[in-house]
């Protein structure tokens, strides 16, 4: 892509793109979904090339739910934008007005990743734990009957964390492997097949992740 060098993180909004460069800027491009590109405007129009999203100047990584973007800021807070505003404001329900412009998710702080879901979002804690919120299907938040910003219950020392199909996995840092949510499928790694739990359980047969 002309105009962009040295891209350390990468998000695709389906139809529109955001980049992080290694000095921490944030770039996007393509069609603004009310307020994707997060450059202020929230009217419907397609930008073929990079520009600077304004606000950010110290991201370390960009995630994307649909046409909402995330970035983990080098202070650990996850600024974000984007048409979804329930999602920007950590599971609160106000209105379907877009956010153009980056700002703080409430209450999400000392963050190292962010694992985007269909429609929720995770993070990984510096100190180990997992944080959720948005929409709660199959206990995916644990057991909040809620959709706001969360901390998992009963799962501790995580280094990753991805959705799986109605499900949420967790490696840990002493290589075991937690899940919760939908075991329809057995995503859980338990039997018997079916259900669900917002409680993590033990994912049998995995060790050493």
């Amino acid at each position: 892509m002309p105009g962009l060098t040295d891209v350390v993180s990468v998000a695709d909004g389906r139809f529109t793109t955001a980049a992080v460069r290694a000095d921490g800027t944030v770039w996007t491009y393509g069609t603004d979904i009310k307020g994707s590109l997060g450059q202020g405007a929230a009217e419907r129009r397609y930008v073929a090339m990079p520009r600077q999203v304004p606000g950010v100047d110290d991201a370390r990584a960009v995630y994307a739910v649909g046409p909402t973007f995330f970035v983990v800021r080098r202070d650990g807070t996850v600024w974000a934008w984007g048409d979804d505003r329930f999602l920007v404001d950590a599971g609160k329900r106000d209105g379907h007005a877009g956010v153009t412009r980056p700002r703080a998710v409430p209450g999400v702080k000392d963050v190292v990743s962010v694992a985007p879901g269909p429609l929720n979002a995770f993070t990984v804690r510096s100190d180990g734990r997992v944080q959720g919120w948005g929409v709660n299907l199959t206990q995916v938040l644990g057991e909040s009957n809620g959709t706001r910003l969360t901390t998992i219950d009963g799962v501790r020392g995580v280094v990753d964390v991805a959705p799986a199909g109605g499900a949420v996995v967790a490696a840990r840092a002493d290589g075991l492997v937690c899940a919760w949510g939908n075991n329809a499928h057995g995503l859980l790694g338990v039997e018997p097949r079916g259900g669900q739990t917002g409680r993590p359980v033990h994912v049998t047969g995995l060790t050493g992740v």
